[in-house]
């Protein structure tokens, strides 16, 4: 959605959340209002009176406006977070690494811990265990760059945090920095060797490293997470990924991490969910 009609739909949304608040505070104080002691008003009364299925459903449009503006959000807050992202990536690798190779071959994620109601979420089987929206997952919500955003890559993190998936995953179940890396590129779907040795680094299946081979996506070969607290409790994980193997410095990392964590703590929860 273009800058001018995501906030003409979110303000569309917040006028019509008032207007019908408005609305429907006029119409209960109507309905409780005496026709013979307020004169001046009594037609309106009368009328409102022989309405009052209204007043619940100016109620009901109240709380589906605000639910649609609270879901879209204002588009300040996402800019912020692309500019937050998008200077972590920077901070986080050296000069070299980045004009040796395309922006975005180098990634940083930003995963959130929630409930998730995507269909990929009710009964997908990892570890042999089916998991549920209830479970605990990690969803992305920003993601560097203006290209490769688009991800339906979300990873399941459990109470039994030895099922943790992913790295973003093992990061937020030992709620401490997990690098991983380099990891081995299979050749093809059928190299079953290095699916096997990638799958063990990375923290995820032999199948999941199949299918994104089958359907020909990129793995990165580096892999670095580190915890996102909000007010001092755990509130998600960043993830850091790059296709080459060595550019990722856990130290120069660690060190942009420090400088972005506490802007990128006060902006990430007010992404809509």
């Amino acid at each position: 959605m273009g800058r001018s009609w995501h906030n003409t739909v979110y303000y569309t949304f917040r006028v019509l959340e008032w207007g019908f608040l408005f609305a429907a505070t006029i119409f209960g104080t109507l309905l409780l209002l005496d026709p013979k002691e307020w004169p001046m008003l009594d037609r309106a009364i009368v009328w409102m009176q022989t309405r009052q299925a209204w007043v619940p459903l100016a109620t009901l449009l109240t709380g589906a406006a605000k639910l649609g503006a609270d879901k879209i959000g204002p588009r300040w807050i996402h800019e912020q977070l692309q500019a937050i992202v998008d200077s972590l990536r920077d901070a986080s690798f050296t000069q070299r690494a980045r004009s040796n190779s395309p922006v975005h071959h180098h990634r940083v994620t930003v995963f959130r811990w929630c409930y998730c109601w995507r269909l990929c979420c009710w009964g997908r089987k990892i570890n042999g265990k089916r998991r549920w929206p209830w479970t605990g997952w990690l969803v992305p919500i920003a993601r560097s760059g203006h290209t490769t955003k688009s991800t339906n890559t979300v990873f399941v993190a459990p109470d039994d945090a030895d099922n943790a998936e992913g790295i973003a995953g093992q990061t937020w179940s030992q709620n401490q920095v997990v690098h991983s890396g380099p990891l081995p590129l299979p050749a093809d779907a059928s190299d079953t060797q290095a699916i096997a040795a990638y799958a063990q680094g990375g923290y995820v299946s032999p199948q999941w490293v199949r299918n994104k081979l089958e359907k020909a996506l990129p793995l990165p070969r580096n892999l670095y997470g580190t915890p996102l607290e909000v007010h001092g409790k755990p509130w998600g994980v960043v993830v850091i990924d790059s296709r080459n193997e060595n550019d990722i410095d856990p130290r120069l990392v660690r060190d942009a991490f420090r400088t972005f964590s506490r802007t990128l703590s006060a902006i990430a929860p007010r992404v809509p969910r």
